[in-house]
């Protein structure tokens, strides 16, 4: 796909502050599982954690693939750091399109300033892919919501200011009693605690929360439990899945490179390794992998330019691909690079620890699969 001039700017700024602020910290950063709270000062100043957002926020207001590019260019270097990119333009994105006017003037120019860094609560221990098991129930009061429940897994929860947190609002019947509320890390019977020892992304703490007697007041409730709030709501999730897919294309086009510059520089018995046929094919397959999921996400996010919704079948066939790609393009890298792909010196290993949780985050492919299917099949039913 034909970068647009505006396109080509964001790319190059993106890439050049990728490079030179956090690719030097990256390795520190996943090595002692810590949060890089530096950067985020550098993403406002960037103006990319309002991407989405209007101006009169604040935001850049810019489109999907533009949001799909800087998270290509800055997972490339650091998925830490991409992750709060994520997040940040995912909360504020889902507070502009459902929350109420007085929420959005509240929380949208702090969730852009960086001043208010958040997280989506949704994962419970016995409820992953499927939301109707979740036990989080919030019981309507006079002057707000009573909320109790245990959210697991929750990406950047130990230092969010915020939580987008999911919950049963009306019934436990099925999904359609499952609605969304923003609530203050600072309520009282809130608690969150850390853990640890995560195979890869080890720069974004995950926490659990415990929500105990929290009232949460009316405003704050994005959707309300009827099945048309949640459903809205989920849509947005096609978004995240096109985000999801633009990190692991990263990892991809990372693996790619640092592959190619290694096959260039490294010599064996005096002959480059990129002389020698076998790994030339290795190359080759990892390169076609990525540019077919690059192809299919852009493709996808081109269909839902000029405010049209992203297709729920297409984002998953996107999300899916590219999950598995990452994997398995970081996989042959590492055969490429051979023992010292296996070495934390090279960045290689961080690649193919961070590539896998990508399969399982925002619906793993095995439910993925399912949906497309579904999808398929009822054309024809």
């Amino acid at each position: 796909m034909k970068l647009t001039e505006n396109q080509t700017m964001i790319v190059n700024m993106v890439r050049d502050l990728a490079e030179k602020e956090f690719r030097p910290f990256a390795a520190h950063w996943d090595e002692k599982e810590e949060f890089p709270a530096q950067n985020v000062p550098k993403l406002v100043d960037a103006g990319l954690l309002g991407i989405l957002a209007p101006k009169e926020y604040g935001g850049a207001e810019l489109t999907v693939l533009d949001a799909a590019l800087v998270v290509r260019e800055i997972a490339k270097v650091c998925r830490a750091t991409c992750t709060i990119v994520q997040i940040q333009n995912a909360i504020g994105a889902l507070l502009m399109e459902h929350a109420s006017p007085e929420i959005q003037k509240k929380y949208v120019p702090r969730i852009i300033a960086g001043d208010a860094l958040g997280a989506l609560a949704i994962t419970e221990a016995d409820a992953g892919s499927s939301l109707q098991d979740m036990k989080a129930l919030a019981v309507e009061q006079d002057d707000g919501y009573l909320l109790n429940g245990i959210k697991h897994f929750v990406t950047n929860a130990p230092i969010a200011q915020i939580y987008i947190v999911f919950t049963y609002v009306r019934n436990k019947e099925g999904v359609q009693g499952i609605g969304t509320m923003l609530v203050d890390r600072n309520t009282p019977g809130v608690s969150c605690t850390k853990i640890d020892r995560f195979m890869g992304l080890r720069g974004a703490p995950h926490g659990e929360i415990v929500f105990e007697n929290c009232l949460v007041p009316k405003e704050n409730v994005i959707s309300g439990g009827d099945a048309r709030g949640l459903r809205e709501v989920m849509t947005g999730f096609n978004r995240e899945r096109c985000m999801n897919a633009a990190v692991c294309i990263g990892i991809g086009r990372a693996a790619v490179e640092e592959s190619a510059k290694y096959l260039v520089e490294r010599t064996i018995g005096g002959k480059k390794l990129a002389n020698f046929q076998g790994l030339q094919w290795i190359l080759a397959d990892m390169s076609i992998k990525v540019e077919a999921a690059e192809a299919l996400l852009f493709d996808t996010l081109a269909d839902a330019e000029g405010g049209r919704r992203i297709s729920g079948l297409r984002a998953s066939r996107a999300k899916t691909f590219a999950n598995e790609m990452s994997f398995e393009v970081a996989h042959q890298a590492m055969q490429i690079f051979g023992g010292y792909g296996y070495n934390t010196e090279f960045p290689i290993e961080r690649l193919l620890r961070d590539a896998r949780c990508y399969q399982i985050g925002a619906g793993t492919t095995q439910v993925l699969r399912n949906t497309i299917a579904q999808q398929i099949l009822r054309q024809y039913s």
